[in-house]
């Protein structure tokens, strides 16, 4: 099924079907029948606050060698 949505007819009554009602079809995959229900979209999830990034991190020194003897 697809959710389609008209704020004009009850949510969840059936607002069309390809094919036609009343009509016959084909039985098998290559023969999809699509029904198409009121369904009232959820909202849009609200942006997430934004954080700034943290403070650059201090680079670590590069490690000299040490001379042996």
């Amino acid at each position: 099924p697809a959710a389609v949505y008209d704020r004009k007819q009850q949510e969840g009554t059936v607002v069309s079907q390809t094919p036609s009602g009343g009509t016959f079809a084909q039985s098998g995959p290559d023969h999809p029948v699509t029904i198409y229900y009121n369904h009232k979209p959820s909202p849009s999830p609200t942006p997430s606050e934004t954080t700034s990034p943290s403070e650059s991190p201090t680079p670590t020194p590069t490690p000299t060698s040490t001379p042996t003897f």
